[in-house]
């Protein structure tokens, strides 16, 4: 079953009871992991960062990226309680962690997947320390080329990694989205997801179909809050939309190794059987002059039909009679 984590990210803008509240959504909806985001701002930039133009159009008046982080930074006793309550409601917590000491926290608390964000590909010190943790790893490979990749999993070889397809677009336009890089990730020989960043409802659903195992989307309370994700997030309707739009997509793609027996029933209905065209007298020999194929399925299968020609009939046969080997084989 894919795995799909909503993604609350930093859309409950630094209040707690926001955070809870849009657990509780997540869980209607019907996903399967809530995810946070963890960061020390300190840790994570310089007061100097430059930021992206999504970002800087949030920003408050005089506030600088780091202060923006700030605003929006949960502490350790809050995640701690963000955790508690997610057991309590029966939902998987998560949170992508930005800095070592981030990731730290959040082992401490009890995640039991670890999350590495799109830009900390080339941190090898958040990648060690999720090495170390040997817990499960799932990596966003937005902004990577295939060497970022290839130096990230040469220090988390032995990991139980998945590869997550992202682009790092804020929203994401569909033609930028570039479903056919699932393929791509795939010669890595790793499980591979898909971390929607698009407004759009039916891109989970086709990810399916290419064989994804986890689908990450954001989400939020409300588009028109003001913070730098809300407006290409989700709100709790569409949320639940789109995750019943990738289990139809996961319903309908599923092998099934024994088909339904109504499907069965409809062979018979649909498939033809060699058929006498004419009536048939007993030592006449069998040809496209006598014989026809005709439903139902039930007779002799088509594929039979040359195995019947050239041979002689061993009884009287009337027009429609479905033909069987006792009509043409020898009698014992």
């Amino acid at each position: 079953m894919i795995k799909i984590i909503a993604e609350c990210g930093i859309n409950h803008d630094g209040d707690v009871d926001k955070a809870l509240d849009m657990i509780d959504i997540a869980k209607v909806a019907g996903a399967d992991y809530i995810k946070f985001q963890t960061f020390k701002a300190d840790e994570l930039c310089t007061p100097d960062s430059t930021t992206s133009r999504y970002i800087h159009q949030v920003l408050g008046e005089g506030e600088d990226f780091r202060g923006l982080l700030k605003r929006l930074e949960l502490d350790y006793g809050e995640f701690m309680g963000i955790k508690s309550y997610c057991d309590n409601v029966d939902i998987g917590f998560m949170s992508t962690a930005f800095d070592v000491e981030s990731l730290k926290d959040l082992i401490e608390i009890g995640i039991d997947t670890i999350k590495i964000a799109s830009g900390d590909i080339t941190d090898v010190l958040v990648l060690d320390k999720a090495k170390k943790s040997g817990l499960p790893i799932i990596l966003s490979t937005g902004l990577a080329d295939e060497s970022d990749i290839v130096r990230a999993l040469d220090i988390l070889k032995e990991c139980e990694v998945t590869l997550l397809h992202c682009v790092s677009l804020y929203p994401t336009e569909l033609k930028e989205l570039g479903l056919d890089r699932i393929k791509y990730l795939k010669k890595f020989k790793l499980p591979v997801g898909f971390s929607d960043h698009t407004e759009n409802l039916i891109s989970g659903a086709v990810a399916v179909g290419m064989g994804v195992t986890i689908i990450e989307k954001h989400f939020t309370l409300d588009k028109t809050l003001d913070g730098p994700d809300h407006s290409f997030s989700l709100n709790p309707q569409e949320l639940t939309q789109y995750i019943q739009n990738v289990r139809d997509a996961e319903t309908m793609v599923k092998h099934k190794a024994e088909r339904h027996h109504e499907e069965v029933h409809q062979r018979l209905v649909h498939r033809k059987s060699v058929v006498a065209r004419t009536d048939i007298k007993r030592g006449e020999k069998f040809t496209l002059a006598n014989l026809t194929l005709k439903r139902p399925g039930s007779g002799l299968s088509p594929h039979k039909l040359n195995e019947v020609l050239g041979k002689e009939s061993n009884q009287e046969l009337k027009i429609d009679t479905l033909i069987t080997k006792g009509d043409y084989e020898p009698t014992r």
